[in-house]
C-alpha cells in the first residue's frame, strides 16, 4: 500500500508541480545530453534542447551507428531454421557466419517539449511530439538453401550468402 501512494505522489503531485518549491536558480538556455542506451547497438545518440520559453523547448538530436552486430544479443542466439539445423550446429561444423553482422546508420529527429508544472518551469511532467528520419545499413551474411542443377535434377544445398538490407525510419 506504502508503494501506490508513494507513486500516487509521484505521478500526480509531482507531475503537476501542486506542492513543487519555487526554483530561484539561473535560467538555464539550452541542454545537451547524451543517451548511452545507444551502445548496445554500436551507436550513439546525442540531443541539444534549446528553451524558446518558461515551459516550451525545442530539440535537436542526432543518431549515429556504427559498429559489427553480436549475434548473441539480448534474444540469445540467431536461430532462423524450423528443423532441427541450429546456429549451435552450423558453428560446431564450421559453418558459422554470423560473425560478420555489421551495423551503420544516422537519424536526427526535432522534437517540441511543454512542461505541465505551473510553479516551477524545468520540473515535472512534459509532453514531448516531434518527428524525424533513421537509417540503418546493415551488411549481413546467413545460411540458405541454394538450388543448383547436377545431372539434369535440381537440389539444394545450404551455402552461406551475404546480404545488405537497407531501412528507413521515419
Amino acid at each position: 500500500m506504502r508503494s501506490f501512494l508513494t507513486f500516487t505522489y509521484i505521478l500526480i503531485f509531482q507531475t503537476f508541480g501542486i506542492f513543487a518549491a519555487k526554483c530561484d536558480t539561473i535560467p538555464v538556455k539550452y541542454n545537451v545530453s547524451v543517451c548511452p542506451q545507444y551502445l548496445f547497438n554500436n551507436g550513439i545518440k546525442i540531443t541539444m534542447e534549446i528553451r524558446l520559453s518558461k515551459k516550451d523547448w525545442v530539440g535537436i538530436s542526432a543518431e549515429l551507428y556504427n559498429g559489427p552486430i553480436d549475434p548473441y544479443g539480448a534474444l540469445g542466439p540467431k536461430t532462423y531454421f524450423k528443423d532441427s539445423l541450429s546456429y549451435n550446429d552450423l558453428e560446431a561444423s564450421g559453418l558459422s557466419g554470423y560473425s560478420n553482422d555489421y551495423l551503420r546508420g544516422f537519424g536526427f529527429y526535432l522534437e517540441n517539449k511543454r512542461f505541465f508544472n505551473r510553479n516551477n518551469q524545468y520540473t515535472g511532467g512534459y509532453f514531448k511530439a516531434g518527428g524525424g528520419y533513421t537509417r540503418y545499413n546493415i551488411d549481413f551474411s546467413d545460411y540458405a538453401w541454394m538450388p543448383f542443377v547436377k545431372n539434369g535434377n535440381t537440389y539444394y544445398d545450404l551455402s552461406l550468402v551475404n546480404g545488405y538490407l537497407d531501412i528507413d525510419k521515419y
